[in-house]
């Protein structure tokens, strides 16, 4: 694979995954060495993170604060939170290490100084890690929270075995990892489901399989523990008018001010790339019937033009409260939830669904910028309860 772009890690450019396989380890030695000692660490669930550590580092001249970072450097994601602090006057600055901005921050208050990475939440860090699809997955089920049913494996056969024994039609992915990196859906066949089982390996050692559950794919974020924020994910796509061709309406989509290039940081929105895979897989000089929906791309990739649909007025009151049971079960303030179903304005009692997958460093300005639907004001919000919780 070296010297050669990776076509399943699109849209990341990637030649070898071997950087992979050594992180997967390194984290699994240090976890075998942490985990006795989390019973001593229980004061990191409950005292925010302090700046102090920064603050000396900059005395040596590591690391420097910008109070006016180069905005273009900064993901949105961590964007919002920034000028939202700077309109309340808070002393806020972005973090470079050697020159490179590094996601984190550091602000003043009080006479003290604190540091998050991201977003403010992340003063007060759960301890759980939610990121390992199995082990949240094993979690999970043990609380009754409905997931597709499946397993981790780090062998081939046995992953196949239990694949087959589940029934067609499965999903595979590596049991770490984002952006459907590896990630096959539906697998329809024997053979399939092995050369899945192979393509998910090649990513990282662990392997998740599980079964396969159709529906919309929905971002559900809970927040402060009682606050939660649901949007839609749509993958790239025109919808017909009757008239213009699917090149025409993708111009016509892109010229949305709020779309930035695929490989612009402070945007959310970005506009489809009208390139020479797409033009290979579809004639985009076919003229879609009125109504009629083109799916661009198969992945659900923010930085490929996907849409993002706000439907948090629209949750039905139990998918709310399952995703707040999803928070206190891991004892977080913040986590990102993958939901799949028919539709989020029924209950999940009432249809097939499924909790895909959690994140504990979600992008929370999909909230607060989507293409559809009125906005969620998530950075306010979320300075509200962090000032709040360092004044009490």
């Amino acid at each position: 694979m070296v010297g050669t772009m990776c076509a399943d890690c699109w849209p990341v450019e990637r030649t070898t995954h071997a950087h992979l396989y050594i992180e997967h380890y390194a984290f699994r030695l240090l976890d075998a060495i942490t985990k006795p000692l989390t019973r001593y660490t229980t004061r990191a669930r409950t005292e925010p993170r302090s700046g102090r550590t920064f603050d000396a580092l900059a005395r040596l001249r590591i690391v420097r604060f910008l109070r006016e970072p180069d905005e273009s450097k900064l993901y949105n994601r961590s964007l919002i939170f920034f000028e939202e602090a700077k309109r309340r006057g808070i002393d806020i600055a972005a973090v470079t290490c050697m020159g490179r901005y590094v996601n984190e921050f550091r602000f003043r208050l009080g006479g003290r100084s604190y540091a998050y990475e991201g977003t403010p939440l992340n003063l007060w860090t759960s301890g759980v890690e939610m990121n390992d699809k199995g082990r949240v997955k094993t979690a999970l089920q043990r609380a009754g929270i409905p997931v597709a049913e499946g397993r981790a494996f780090t062998g081939e056969r046995a992953a196949c075995a239990y694949g087959q024994a589940l029934g067609l039609p499965l999903a595979v992915k590596p049991a770490n990892g984002s952006l459907s990196q590896h990630v096959t859906a539906p697998v329809r066949t024997v053979d399939g489901l092995r050369a899945a089982v192979r393509l998910a390996k090649r990513y990282q050692p662990v392997i998740v399989v599980e079964r396969f559950i159709s529906g919309r794919l929905y971002r559900a974020t809970v927040v402060g523990r009682d606050r939660v924020f649901v949007c839609r994910k749509e993958a790239a796509n025109v919808v017909g008018d009757g008239i213009s061709s699917i090149e025409t309406l993708i111009q016509r989509k892109n010229d949305d001010a709020r779309r930035g290039a695929y490989d612009r940081r402070n945007t959310t929105l970005h506009r489809i790339a009208l390139d020479d895979a797409l033009v290979r897989r579809l004639d985009v000089a076919t003229i879609p019937s009125k109504g009629e929906t083109v799916r661009l791309h198969e992945k659900v990739v923010l930085s490929q033009g996907c849409d993002i649909v706000a439907c948090t007025d629209a949750t039905h009151p139990d998918n709310r409260d399952l995703f707040l049971s999803i928070a206190r079960l891991f004892e977080t303030d913040l986590v990102g939830i993958d939901f799949i179903c028919g539709d989020i304005a029924r209950s999940y009692r009432e249809q097939t669904c499924a909790v895909l997958e959690t994140n504990n460093l979600p992008y929370l300005d999909m909230h607060q910028c989507p293409s559809d639907g009125p906005p969620d004001r998530v950075a306010e919000i979320v300075w509200d309860i962090v000032l709040e919780r360092l004044a009490a």
